[in-house]
Parts: structure tokens; sequence; C-alpha cells
């Protein structure tokens, strides 16, 4: 691979024109090969078709011949007929030489970036630093300055070998053909995906029409669809055959049978995917106009080999007149105001009536006595065709052109090869010399990168200093803080003491107190014989129930009722007095008394306060405060200055 990076930097010129030649060559030898058989279409495709796929093989094989140096035939050419290539190029080298003088004096440029920048060129340089003519621009200042960004690029290219010019060119050429047929496949896939099935009645014509073909149909997928203008093939595995709306109506039975045919004969020689092959390979080689006639030249062989088919079961004058109405049908459609065609700009569609070349000249060639109706060589034929055509691609490949001071690397003197390697080392030398000099130049501003985030880093350490000095300043506020508050602190804890103690005295008047209390209710209920006074009314109630008797007898009968009932009222007093248990009653009276002053002895305080160990821990006088404060003052003084 740097083999050829070499051979295309060193010694592109060459390079590009050996391609060239050998391409024409070939291109041109298989043109005029197969005019030699104009009548027979089968030749002729097999003789251009096969010459297209010789093409990649010729570019292979002539790209590994000059970058080993070796050739079966080598031209020596004199260096003046490539003085004007070698001229723009110097004059590309210099045009970005000065640009970049210029660009490095006004500092838009090559100027220090942050580290960590990749560079486009540094990175190519990296790899292919003795094959790059020029340093590369920054990517990133690219895409920063939109304004010399095309003026960048288009310096860059300039500065490029006129080989390489040649190359990137070739290679934007190839993608834009890659991209149309990627989008042609695309829009194919939309034509059959929007397609629909043929209704009954055109399905049976169409069967009617194909039986008795020798060709296989019956896989084939055949639809209508409103976006092409003549018979479609589609399709690399599952081929399907698109017909315009209403084409099927409007069509005899000999004229329909006659294009199916010709549809048909595509599928069974597979020429969708031949023809995938041959655009790709006209992608590859779109530079040069004779691959485009060679293109044409297959489409049209090709088409008059499906025509062949047809013949071999029509008349000539038949099938042109179909081809007539195909063709007026197409205009129609094409010039209808509601027509919705697709498949004019799809090259991958092979339609029945295309472009390549005039109708006209069509119907003539069908109606020539002298046409060859053969579709297809014979195998022996056939590879007879192919193995000559790749191995005249490999001889072409074989066969150079040169500087006549290197007629040939095994002719060349041992003196002159020493020269050459001499001076292929010196020009090396340079190159390394000056990716060195690059080297330490970018070293270089690197450093000036560390020493301004050196300078940035003691500004962030002054400012993080002064930071620090303002927090001890607030440090020591809150030490004065904390001082106070533990004076504060000792004056409570003195006041809560004695809070304590007074709780305590009146604890214990209290708990004497409540003694005395019950000395006095027991004494009390001593004293108050609540026996006696039961007996004294139990005796004062029988005296009364005596005299009611002595009264009832003395006053006579008629107050005998009220007696009775006075009588029954004292006797049921009595043997209420009577069933008082006087000594169970004292002892309740008792019990009363006591849970009375227990529950008063519960109401005792428990006056137990808990001191904080770090309070009584502070000792700290007002003369000491006043002294803290006057040192954090003197050391915010300093501080300050």
């Amino acid at each position: 691979m740097f083999g050829f990076f070499e051979l295309l930097n060193i010694d592109g010129s060459f390079l590009l024109l050996n391609v060239l030649i050998q391409l024409s060559l070939m291109a041109s030898f298989a043109i005029l090969f197969a005019k030699k058989f104009k009548n027979s279409a089968a030749a002729r495709y097999a003789i251009l078709y096969s010459a297209m796929l010789s093409l990649p093989i010729l570019l292979g094989f002539s790209l590994l011949f000059q970058a080993g140096e070796q050739s079966l035939v080598y031209l020596p050419i004199e260096d003046s007929s490539f003085q004007t290539s070698t001229s723009n190029s110097a004059t590309g080298l210099e045009f970005a030489a000065a640009a970049k003088e210029s660009s490095a004096s006004n500092g838009e440029y090559w100027s220090t970036e942050p580290e960590g920048t990749i560079h486009f060129g540094q990175a190519l340089q990296a790899v292919y630093t003795e094959y790059l003519p020029v340093n590369l621009p920054s990517v990133a200042t690219l895409l920063a300055d939109s304004e010399s960004k095309a003026f960048l690029l288009w310096q860059w290219f300039v500065g490029l070998s006129f080989s390489l010019q040649i190359s990137l060119l070739w290679f934007a050429g190839f993608c834009l053909q890659s991209l149309g047929l990627v989008r042609s496949f695309q829009k194919l896939k939309q034509l059959a995906a929007r397609s629909r099935d043929l209704p009954a009645g055109e399905q049976e014509k169409v069967d009617q029409c194909l039986e008795g073909i020798s060709l296989n149909y019956k896989q084939v997928g055949i639809a209508l669809s409103r976006e092409v203008s003549s018979p479609v093939v589609m399709g690399y595995i599952s081929s399907t055959l698109l017909l315009p709306e209403g084409f099927v109506s409007q069509l005899g039975h000999t004229e329909l049978r006659a294009v199916l045919l010709h549809e048909m004969a595509h599928v069974e020689r597979y020429d969708a995917l031949k023809n995938l092959i041959q655009k790709f390979l006209l992608a590859l080689f779109w530079f040069h106009p004779l691959v485009h006639i060679m293109d044409r030249m297959i489409s049209i062989s090709r088409e008059e080999i499906c025509d062949n088919y047809v013949l071999s079961q029509q008349q000539a004058l038949e099938y042109g007149e179909v081809l007539l109405s195909v063709s007026a049908m197409q205009a129609n459609l094409a010039m209808s105001p509601n027509n919705n065609l697709r498949t004019a700009q799809v090259p991958l569609a092979m339609g029945m009536i295309g472009s390549e070349w005039k109708l006209e000249q069509r119907i003539i060639e069908l109606l020539s006595e002298r046409r060859e109706k053969t579709m297809k060589l014979s195998k022996p034929r056939n590879h007879l065709v192919q193995g000559t055509l790749v191995s005249l691609s490999i001889l072409l490949a074989a066969c150079q052109v040169g500087a006549a001071e290197n007629v040939n690397s095994a002719a060349l003197t041992a003196q002159d090869r020493e020269l050459a390697e001499q001076q292929e080392a010196l020009e090396m030398n340079a190159l390394a010399l000056e990716s060195a000099a690059e080297i330490m130049e970018a070293d270089a501003r690197r450093m000036e990168a560390d020493v301004e985030r050196m300078h940035a880093d003691i500004q962030r350490t002054e400012i993080e200093i002064a930071r620090i000095n303002d927090e001890a300043a607030i440090n020591a506020d809150i030490d004065i803080r904390a001082l106070r508050m533990g004076v504060e602190a000792q004056r409570i804890d003195i006041e809560a003491r004695e809070m304590v103690r007074e709780l305590r005295e009146h604890s214990v008047e209290l708990a004497i107190d409540l003694e005395d209390v019950r000395a006095q209710v027991e004494q009390e209920l001593e004293d108050a014989d609540i026996g006696g006074s039961i007996r004294e009314s139990m005796d004062e109630l029988r005296s009364n129930l005596a005299e009611l008797d002595e009264e009832t007898v003395v006053e006579g009968i008629d107050s005998e009722q009220i007696n009775l009932i006075t009588r029954q009222a004292l006797q049921t007093a009595l043997r209420s007095l009577e069933a008082i248990d006087v000594e169970a009653l004292e002892l309740s009276i008792r019990k009363s008394l006591e849970i009375e002053l227990d529950s008063l002895e519960i109401l005792e305080l428990d006056i137990n306060i808990d001191i904080d160990p770090e309070i009584d821990a502070i000792d700290f006088s007002a003369d000491q405060v006043r002294q803290f404060e006057i040192e954090r003052l003197n050391a915010n003084s300093t501080l300050t200055i």
C-alpha cells in the first residue's frame, strides 16, 4: 500500500498515463472487434460484455506491475512531455507555501491552538509523511472559520501533486455515480411496491399469450403501474415485469405475445443482474468516453438478442409494427397531463423502447436479410472470447510507458541506481527534517500554552488565599461568639442550680405538712366515736317507740291508725341502724382517709435537674473574652497589610 502511494506521488503522472492508455487500447480493440460482427448481436454482446468485465482486471494488473517496476514492453518518453504537469504541481506548492506564510504572519491559521486539537495534515503525515507534498490544514480550524474554509480546501487541493488531484477527482465522480445507482435501485423498489396485480381478465389474456413458449415465465410476477410508459423488467433474484396501465387491453393477442416474449427473454438471460454489474463498471470508469460507448453498444446488443427471441416465432414485419405501437403508446403516456412517469431517470430500468438507438434504425435492422438471429454463442466460442480478452488485458497491463532515464529497472546501471537511491534518501531526510521542525514548532506552541496555564493557576491560587483569609476572619468571629455563649451558659447554669435548691426546700416543707395532716385526721377519727353515735340513735328510736305505744293506749282507738304508721317507720329506721356494721364502717372511713393522704404524697415533686457537663466545664471570664477580641483585631490588621 505504501509503495502505491509512493508511486502515485513521485511518478503518479506516468501511472495515470499508463492506465489511461491501456484502458483506451482495450476499449478500442473491443469496439473495433465488435463492429466486425455487425449482423450478429450475440457475438457483439459476448465481445463487449467480456471486455467490460476485463477492465478491472486490466487496472489491477497495471497497478501491480507498475508498483513492482516490472514490464514486458517499455516505451521511454522524454521528461519534457510532462513539464507542464510538473510546473502546475510546483506552482501549486508555491501557492500553498505563500498562503501558509501569509496566514502565519496574520496569525489566522498557524496560530497557537489548545492542546488536543487534531490536525488532518498531521494525522496523515504520521502515516504518509513522504507522500504528502504539503501539510494539510487543521480540521478544527476549517470548521471554526467558515469564511476561509473553501479557500483553505482549495489551497490544500492545489498543493497536491497532479496525480493526486486527478485521483481525488476520479474518486469524487465514482462516489456520485455510485450514489446514482443506489437511488436508481431504491426507485425500482418503490415502483414495485406501488404496483398492483393484473385484473382477472387481463391475467387470463396474458396466460393465453404465454402458452407454448419455451422460456420459464411461471415464476415471474406481472403487475400494472401508472409510473412506467413501456414494459420494464426489474429484480435480481425474483423478477417482476411492470406493464403500463391499459397496456394489456390496448394490444392484440399477437402484439402482446411479442412484447411478453421480448421481456421474458430478459428474465431468461438474467439481464437485470448483468445490467447492474455493467452500470457499476461504468461508474468505476466514468471518466473514459470509450467505456460509455461500450456501455451503449452492450445495451443495444442486449435488446437485439431479445428481439431475436421474438423473431424466432414471429415475422420481422409484424414485430416492427408491434414496436411502432408500443412506441406510440409510450409517446401518448409521456404527453398525457396526468402522467406520473418515473422510469426515465432510472438507469437500472430496462424498457422495451429505450433511448440507445432510434426506432427507425431498429426496425431497419429487424428487416435486414443479413441479420443473424442467433440468441447466444456456443460455450466454446464464448469461453474463447472471454479467455482472449482477459489475456489481452493482462498483456496490455504489462506494456508501459515511462521516463527515458528510467527505461527499465533491470537496465539501470549500478551507478545510476545508487544515485537514484541517494537522491531518494536525501529527499526523505529533507522530509523528515521538515517533519521534525514542525514537531518542534508544535512543542513550542504547547509550551506557550503550558506557560499560560501556569499564569492562570497562579491567579487562581491568589484568589484562593484571599478566600482563606476571609474564612479565617469569619472563624475568629465565630470563636468570639462561642466564648460569649459559654459565659451566658454559665450564668444560666447558676440560676438553674439556685432554682433547683429552692424547689427541694419547698418539697421538704410539703412533706412535713402532709405528715401533720395525716396525724390530725387520725386523731379526729378517734375522737369522733361513730359507733357510739349510732348506738345512741338506736336507743333514742326505742324510747320513741315505747312512748308511742303508751300514747296509743291513752288516746284511744281514733288515733290508732296514725300511731301504727309512725311505729312502722320507727321500726324500719331501727332495723336499718341495727343492720349497720359499725366496726366495718370505721375501718372503711380510715382506709379512705389513708388513700387520700397517699395521693397527696404522690404529688410530692421529684426535683432532679441534670446539668450539662460541657456547661460545667466552661470557665471563661470577661477579661479573657476581651483579650481574645483584641488578638482577633490585630490578626485582621496584619492580613489587610
